[in-house]
């Protein structure tokens, strides 16, 4: 995750009262929530690349069907 994305995530909850730590706590949820998507979304997608390697392989697509029923 990019210091960009981290900034617009702190203005979409500017709403928010920054002084308190239940602040502080739910904004590093967000991060931390946004960072395990972000690495689902690449595991998969090296999932779907070994299937394009190996043309007789199935294994990438099952592989990546599990990790986005996780998700």
């Amino acid at each position: 995750m990019t210091r960009d994305e981290i900034a617009q995530m702190m203005q979409d909850s500017s709403g928010m009262n920054w002084g308190t730590e239940a602040h502080f706590q739910r904004f590093a949820a967000l991060v931390a929530a946004a960072e395990r998507k972000a690495e689902r979304e690449a595991c998969i997608s090296i999932a779907k690349q070994w299937d394009a390697d190996h043309p007789n392989s199935n294994y990438g697509a099952c592989i990546a069907r599990r990790i986005s029923a996780r998700g």
